[in-house]
């Protein structure tokens, strides 16, 4: 009784497919096809409203400082056209974690900038930090605040 059942179902499925196939190549005589190719030109600045941050490729550096993360992630955006970092977070030197916040736009490319971080210590005692940092170039920069009187960082 099954088989037969199967049998009936595969030979309707075989005898749709096959009329749909037919119906579908049959075009009639007075219908016509035609393709339209349809250019516009958009300049690229106007596509990015002003104003807009965008989220840049998050870069990754070591530092050397108490509350400074030894591997850090640093959280950049471009806002009028230039790299800014907006925060960086990591595993510190104090076995804990820091979460550090630039104040304004965030770290220029070139230039300093005030943070304040809130970040743990031995893993679980909560702390909340203030300091500037100046960046020299892409790679290399400096710091004082505290917890850390003095840090280091070298972008990779």
């Amino acid at each position: 009784m099954r088989s037969h059942r199967l049998k009936v179902f595969v030979v309707a499925i075989i005898l749709i497919v096959s009329f749909s196939v037919i119906a579908a190549d049959e075009v009639p005589a007075n219908q016509q096809t035609q393709s339209v190719v349809v250019n516009v030109n958009i300049p690229q600045t106007s596509m990015i409203p002003t104003g807009v941050d965008l989220v840049a490729a998050n870069t990754h550096s070591i530092g050397l400082g108490v509350s400074t993360p030894i591997y850090g992630t640093e959280h950049n955006v471009i806002r009028n056209g230039k790299v800014f970092t907006e925060k960086l977070t990591g595993i510190n030197w104090a076995l804990g974690y820091t979460w550090r916040h630039y104040f304004g736009d965030g770290l220029p490319q070139k230039g300093g900038a005030l943070y304040w971080e809130f970040l743990t210590m031995a893993i679980i005692v909560p702390m909340v930090g203030i300091g500037y940092e100046y960046r020299f170039n892409d790679t290399f920069r400096i710091g004082v605040g505290f917890p850390d009187m003095l840090s280091v960082r070298i972008s990779l």
